[in-house]
């Protein structure tokens, strides 16, 4: 037996779905058998006895002296930075891109024995909807992982608000139920923050605008992992009188010691941070503890005070979402029962970032009354709609179209005649259009070329002249043209106007190049 799956590469957790034609119904597969988990732990280990590698749970146990235990490989794959990859434990040949294409191939593995199949027909892996505005370097590494290196047959990246939008639009019509109307899906996972307006008409999804946070100079990500680390360094510095040495054996112990005890306790934390707010009650909500490390005490101020920076960040996006509604006259009001808002990754599920979010759309929680709360998806569902999107779209169940993530525009400078012309080739938010279009303008190399990338939130990316870039120009005349794969990646092409010769250059390797250079305007 073949199959179609989609994959949730998570930088916490991973998921595999598939559609069964037999049920008509999408389902997550379960590792270890029907009393197995839906999620596999994105954690991967090294036997050093014997070099066995070991994934899931049973890496993230692994907590000993004979095993090298990898996890956050899928936000770090574009880090080249050696003395922070070996701060992580990533030494020698154990580069995260590695660790990330073991993991991926004994999880593909393991399902296929486990399921008893042959083959894999088809796969759809989902990616950050940031990573097609930042870590754009990252979605090219998972792709040559999954279909050069692994041979895997891949369809598509997809984003993962886009999958979450597929199975929201999947559990609609299964109700018999019609939406057209507007999607905010909020997707706050292990190491990213998306929040995506999808406009859901006559059964077909787009993309209107997107905001988000990848990795910083100072934090891995700008989500779950980056706030598990900061209460670690706050309740240690409160205890110890200084700061934990970040990056340390030390460090990672007590973070997963943090983590674990978090989400076994998240009720607790729920009803102890929801009794501060309402009669400042500090009582110590937990301690967790790494051997030889003592106990270190979680009080509802702490991670109040902790999240402080990620509720900023949340409503500061969720500000440029607003501004774009109100320029298209989109009512985000609880009146509307045509605007929807889905919460779904794990962070989300964090009593703090749920309630940053009502804050924002003045909902008392629960904000059970509220109809733009979806209530469409349970709450297995919000942590699993990723996966089971992806496993829709890749048997071709959703309609959707694809917007321009980011828009590009030409700069052209004649050194000779002094004159300079600006060209628009792909605007911001524009339907795709697959097909290469080539500016009709003949250009000569007495120019100067620079490109423009409008990325939103009034912020662009202007880099050097292409000139001195390593980019081949025609000396007699030359046209430029662009196109965007079905991956969303970028193509710049060079047409020599005498030979016809046409070079293909990877424009998002150039932007990549130039992130460094953020320019904010307006």
């Amino acid at each position: 037996m073949n199959r179609n799956v989609g994959l949730d590469f998570g930088t916490t957790n991973s998921t595999l779905s598939y559609f069964d034609t037999t049920t008509n119904r999408v389902e997550s597969y379960r590792f270890g058998g029907a009393g197995g988990q839906d999620y596999v732990p994105s954690f991967l280990s090294i036997d050093k006895r014997d070099k066995s590698y070991a994934i899931g749970i049973d890496a993230k146990n692994n907590q000993n002296t004979h095993h090298d235990i990898f996890s956050k490989f899928k936000i770090l794959m574009d880090i080249k930075d050696k003395k922070v990859l070996t701060s992580l434990g990533y030494t020698g040949s154990n580069t995260p891109r590695l660790i990330a294409k073991e993991y991926i191939r004994l999880l593909i593995e393991q399902y296929k024995t486990e399921q008893n199949i042959k083959d894999i027909n088809s796969i759809v892996v989902t990616v950050p909807e940031i990573w097609l505005l930042q870590n754009m370097e990252s979605r090219q590494i998972l792709m040559e992982i999954l279909r050069d290196e692994l041979k895997l047959p891949l369809k598509e990246l997809i984003s993962e608000p886009m999958a979450v939008s597929a199975y929201f639009l999947h559990q609609i019509q299964q109700a018999n139920e019609n939406f057209n109307g507007h999607l905010l899906v909020f997707d706050y996972g292990g190491g990213t923050l998306d929040i995506t307006l999808m406009e859901l008409k006559d059964e077909e999804l787009k993309v209107l605008e997107r905001m988000g946070s990848g990795n910083s100079d100072s934090n891995l990500g700008s989500a779950g992992v980056a706030f598990d680390e900061k209460v670690v360094q706050m309740a240690y510095k409160k205890k110890l009188g200084y700061e934990a040495t970040r990056n340390t054996e030390q460090f990672r112990a007590l973070t997963l010691a943090f983590e674990n005890t978090k989400i076994a306790s998240s009720l607790t934390v729920e009803r102890a941070i929801s009794r501060y707010l309402r009669v400042k009650m500090d009582d110590t909500i937990f301690s967790f503890t790494a051997k030889g490390n003592g106990d270190f005490d979680i009080t509802p101020s702490l991670l109040i005070e902790a999240f402080g920076d990620f509720k900023q960040n949340i409503h500061s996006k969720l500000k440029n979402i607003q501004k774009f509604c109100e320029s298209k006259n989109i009512d985000t009001s609880s009146s509307n029962k045509n605007f929807k808002i889905v919460m779904v990754g794990g962070f989300s599920n964090f009593y703090l970032s749920r309630l940053a979010v009502q804050e924002f759309f003045n909902c008392q929680a629960p904000c059970l009354n509220d109809p733009r709360f979806a209530n469409v998806l349970n709450l297995a569902d919000k942590s699993l709609a990723i996966s089971k999107g992806a496993a829709l779209i890749v048997k071709d169940k959703i309609r959707f179209k694809k917007t321009h993530p980011i828009g590009i525009s030409l700069h052209y400078f004649n050194l000779t005649t002094r004159q300079d012309a600006r060209w628009e080739f792909i605007t911001r938010g524009t339907d795709i259009n697959y097909e290469p279009i080539y500016y009709p303008q003949t250009f000569i190399q007495e120019g100067e070329i620079r490109l423009s990338y409008d990325l939103g939130n009034n912020a662009r990316i202007d880099n050097t002249p292409l000139t001195i870039n390593n980019l081949l120009f025609p000396k007699e005349g030359f046209k430029i043209g662009f196109s965007v794969n079905m991956n969303e990646f970028i193509s710049m092409y060079i047409k020599d106007t005498q030979s016809g010769k046409e070079t293909k250059y990877d424009l998002d390797i150039l932007l990549t190049q130039f992130k460094d250079r953020l320019i904010a305007r307006g």
